[in-house]
């Protein structure tokens, strides 16, 4: 019971975010050992994935952006001190993150799918979301997986100088040249 009651609170406090998501410890079990969470957590039960896709605010004039990006805030604080108050560790990793894979995790948690170029498609953003995470060592209930998020992969695949003719993405060749995110029809 604690479990859902956290999990609820957990997702209804970041609901300000485009998208959330939970994967548990057994979700990530084959994560690479050099991004494992382990790493950052030994203990860690829990990870919830944050999507915000950064064009979406309300405001012309850049307000509605700076009052949704402190709402954001505001709402990673509350749950950092939510789960605090209820004797549990939680670790907040920014979307610069080069110690965890945000993509693959965002996958387990159900935010997303992976894309042909390995970046997380969130429903209804697309590519353009920016990632970010809560690890814990609380037990919450996993999100279910998505499938359905990246409405036409071919359009990645035609764009993408990092994939060859089959398909298959070479990280040798990527430049984060951004081509998938602007030509992404989500």
């Amino acid at each position: 019971m604690e479990t859902e009651t956290m999990t609820g609170d957990v997702l209804r406090i970041l609901s300000v975010y485009d998208g959330t998501g939970i994967a548990s410890r057994d979700r990530l079990e084959d994560a690479p050992a050099e991004f494992h969470p382990r790493n950052i957590m030994p203990e860690f039960q829990s990870i919830v994935v944050l999507a915000r896709d950064p064009g979406n605010a309300l405001g012309e004039n850049g307000a509605g952006r700076f009052h949704q990006m402190l709402s954001m805030i505001a709402a990673q604080d509350e749950v950092m001190k939510y789960l605090g108050r209820r004797g549990y560790k939680a670790k907040l990793i920014g979307s610069r993150a080069n110690n965890l894979n945000l993509p693959r995790v965002g996958e387990r948690a159900g935010v997303g799918t992976l894309s042909p170029v390995h970046t997380l498609a969130v429903k209804g953003h697309g590519l353009r979301t920016v990632l970010s995470a809560i690890i814990t060592d609380a037990k919450l209930e996993q999100s279910p997986p998505v499938t359905d998020a990246c409405a036409k992969p071919e359009i990645c695949l035609r764009r993408c100088p990092a994939l060859d003719a089959g398909g298959v993405f070479d990280r040798k060749k990527y430049t984060s040249c951004g081509t998938c995110v602007r030509k992404c029809e989500a």
